[in-house]
């Protein structure tokens, strides 16, 4: 641990934590249980509406938003440095797909909403970018619920969006009654001290390959998602981060190695979503449950597990796979 103190930084890497919260304005039926994945593909295809530049802003910009801003992008490539980076939106040649910045962070909800019930998405803008992107971005949000969601395009209003590190309270609100976005920067979250043991819970599934399959509640260690989390965390702070994220990745690899779980009830959870751009049904099954992790001689490791409760690890994290929640 000395080593790896004396030749590593913690991670550096800016967020913004967001509570979305919509109102129904009439009955929104069939809604999927995996909520995650839909609000991400109407988010997307909000964007490839803002973002047409042959389409007056008039004509899509939705009420509830009043300012129009797109931060440091251009309105033209919205869509591809938010929802889709490749290696030419971040000029950085070792990627070949960059993971996007954000997260949507929604377990799950009812699959009917009256008219008057809310529905409250989380949301994790990741680098300055983003969070400068962020009127456009509650823009997107609120065009796709008003377009319709659930079977019956039912119609719905961005009522509040709130900057909020997911307990509720102490929430600073960024959108005003009257459709103004206060821009908020983003803001590496303070890592508090390591406690000797705690709980983790995977809330949403937790997809990691090994080989040619996906681990499962018997073949998941502790390990597995350690030196996910580790990985997942640099490739952000490369992508979206001030500088690479400077450590002995070995060391805590090694000491990923030697961790372990106890008070295991891991179990799998079989879901499928469907692909617009694929035309098939694809597999978003994976690891849902809880266990208890001891932290003594792992200390390292922990900036990392504390950071993964906003940015999710595994595959899917954008559309809310890989959820994490800690409970001391």
């Amino acid at each position: 641990m000395d080593h790896i103190g004396a030749m590593s930084r913690l991670p550096e890497l800016p967020l913004l934590r967001l509570m979305l919260t919509f109102e129904a304005e009439e009955r929104i039926v069939d809604l999927p249980p995996f909520r995650g994945a839909f609000w991400r593909g109407l988010f997307g295809r909000a964007l490839k509406q803002l973002a047409r530049a042959d389409t007056p802003i008039e004509a899509v910009w939705p009420e509830e938003i009043a300012t129009i801003g797109f931060g440091r992008y251009r309105r033209d490539s919205l869509y591809e440095m938010l929802f889709a980076p490749g290696e030419e939106a971040l000029n950085i040649p070792a990627f070949r797909q960059p993971p996007p910045p954000f997260v949507v962070d929604m377990p799950g909800g009812l699959e009917v909403l009256r008219a008057g019930a809310t529905e409250l998405v989380g949301l994790t803008l990741i680098g300055d970018a983003a969070a400068e992107a962020l009127p456009a971005v509650l823009a997107a949000f609120a065009l796709a619920a008003r377009d319709g969601l659930g079977g019956n395009r039912g119609r719905a209003r961005l009522a509040d969006a709130a900057v909020c590190w997911r307990e509720p309270g102490g929430h600073i609100p960024v959108l005003s009654n009257q459709g103004y976005v206060t821009l908020v920067p983003a803001d590496v979250p303070p890592v508090p001290p390591c406690p000797a043991e705690i709980e983790v819970l995977l809330a949403t599934p937790l997809r990691l390959q090994a080989g040619r399959g996906v681990l499962g509640p018997e073949t998941l260690h502790a390990a597995d998602l350690l030196e996910a989390l580790v990985r997942r965390t640099s490739l952000l702070q490369r992508a979206y981060g001030a500088e690479p994220l400077t450590t002995d990745f070995g060391a805590l690899f090694a000491l990923a190695r030697a961790s372990r779980m106890f008070d295991v009830d891991l179990e799998f959870a079989a879901q499928h979503r469907w692909s617009g751009h694929q035309r098939q049904e694809i597999d978003m099954g994976g690891v849902v449950g809880s266990f208890r992790l001891a932290l003594g001689g792992i200390e390292p490791l922990w900036p990392y597990l504390f950071l993964g409760q906003w940015l999710h690890v595994g595959k899917g994290t954008a559309m809310g796979m890989g959820s994490i929640r800690l409970r001391d």
